[in-house]
């Protein structure tokens, strides 16, 4: 994956420069691994900022649910994770690593 990222940051570098060869910058390495920490740089600072976000606006969202039960709240909770789990885990397609564990918990139990 890292080598995808080399090449489209050296392909946008390219449009600057105007050369690029088997996806590399004409020029040094150096420049390359600096737009992939100035990317990650930028992406961590979206991150951040989004997770601040979401803590300020969490106490407004669950003022909202103040007349709602806590049991409903956690069913929900149960059934959206259970269904976007179940979702990833077909996408990837890692049913024969899950369903082992699964067994393994009905047996203990």
């Amino acid at each position: 994956m890292l080598w995808f990222n080399a090449l489209l940051i050296s392909l946008t570098l390219a449009g600057r420069d105007s050369t690029v060869r088997f996806g590399v910058v004409a020029g040094t390495e150096s420049s390359v691994s600096e737009a992939i920490e100035q990317r990650k740089t930028r992406a961590g600072f979206g991150y951040g900022l989004a997770a601040y976000t979401m803590w300020g606006v969490f106490p407004l969202y669950f003022r909202t649910l103040t007349h709602v039960s806590p049991w409903v709240i956690i069913g929900h909770r149960i059934v959206w994770s259970a269904s976007f789990l179940s979702v990833a885990v077909s996408i990837r397609r890692e049913w024969p690593l899950v369903l082992p564990v699964v067994r393994q918990l009905r047996r203990s139990a």
